[in-house]
């Protein structure tokens, strides 16, 4: 489907390149920008919709894994506490 463009209405001029998404302006949109490869305690909790303060106590208690590096967890590594 590479270089394909997509339909009418809202999506027209919008077209899809290798494994990305180009608005009508050129901008690309890759996986990584819909859904973050690693999430901060900040990106976190905006996709629970809590506070940073209730992803730290979480922390806390050990009611969340640990990070996977830089105080960041991986996608994979949280994938089954989101929405």
């Amino acid at each position: 489907m590479n270089n394909d463009w997509i339909g009418t209405g809202d999506w027209s001029g919008w077209k899809i390149s290798g494994n990305a998404l180009i608005s009508p302006s050129g901008r690309e949109y890759k996986p990584e920008d819909v859904e973050p490869r690693e999430y901060t305690q900040a990106d976190l909790a905006k996709a629970l919709g809590v506070t940073r303060g209730a992803i730290a106590d979480r922390l806390r208690r050990g009611t969340l894994p640990p990070f996977d590096h830089d105080k960041k967890w991986k996608y994979e590594t949280i994938r089954h506490l989101l929405p």
